[in-house]
């Protein structure tokens, strides 16, 4: 891919916006932590469109620049855990199932 920067770059925006929508709906499971996981749709399109090489830097970056952004770097632990869990189990279920079951992926 010749413009492979702009690309990774479109799709970390796109995750930022969702992970900064996701932070601004008040929507409660009862369990203090737990989001709804918007972000890792995006993290979801770009396991299937690239590779896991690609989807892990967005991941990363994702989470540095949202923990930067909203103020919450104590919560960076916490999302850094659970967003390299969810990649590893896309991952995994990606390379086994094909691709028309993307929702046992998701």
């Amino acid at each position: 891919m010749k413009n492979k920067v702009a690309y990774l770059g479109l799709f970390l925006s796109l995750a930022l916006v969702c992970s900064y929508v996701e932070a601004i709906i008040p929507f409660s499971f009862g369990i203090p932590g737990v989001k709804l996981g918007l972000a890792n749709i995006v993290t979801l399109w770009l396991l299937l469109c690239s590779d896991w090489k690609d989807a892990l830097w967005v991941l990363i970056l994702r989470i540095v620049l949202g923990s930067i952004f909203a103020g919450q770097v104590l919560s960076f632990a916490y999302s850094l855990s659970g967003g390299l869990l969810c990649l590893a189990a896309m991952a995994i279920l990606h390379h086994f199932l094909v691709k028309k079951q993307i929702v046992i992926t998701s």
